[in-house]
């Protein structure tokens, strides 16, 4: 069975530029969670994978203190358009853990910041 994909665009509330930044998140086994704002978890299972874009401009997500991937990465960045992509490595023994975390969107000069996080649960699997 393929891993469950987590599409999140970085975008502008409503596609409005005068409103803040939010997530919207797409998942490829359903379960859509819509526009996340700050402190909305998005929540995904171990083995499953996160995959961040935006239209508005080049773009960075940092973890507060680790991330839930492979190695020692803490930062996932992608230029505009593009699409940066991390598989969830970390094993939970069962219990969900929240990652906190923000990402930065570069739009022309300006640059601004959400801050939604991360539920990783280690329950009912991903591959």
């Amino acid at each position: 069975m393929p891993a469950v994909i987590h599409n999140i665009e970085i975008k502008r509330q409503d596609n409005d530029p005068t409103k803040p930044l939010v997530f919207e998140h797409t998942s490829s086994a359903g379960g859509d969670q819509g526009e996340l704002t700050s402190d909305d978890p998005v929540r995904v299972k171990s083995g499953e994978k996160v995959r961040w874009t935006s239209k508005l401009g080049n773009f960075a997500v940092l973890f507060e203190d680790e991330a839930p991937f492979n190695g020692n990465a803490v930062a996932v960045t992608g230029g505009k358009n593009e699409t940066s992509s991390a598989r969830v490595a970390k094993r939970l023994g069962g219990t969900p853990r929240v990652f906190e975390y923000a990402a930065t969107v570069w739009e022309g000069p300006t640059a601004t910041m959400v801050d939604p996080l991360m539920e990783i649960s280690d329950s009912g699997g991903g591959t």
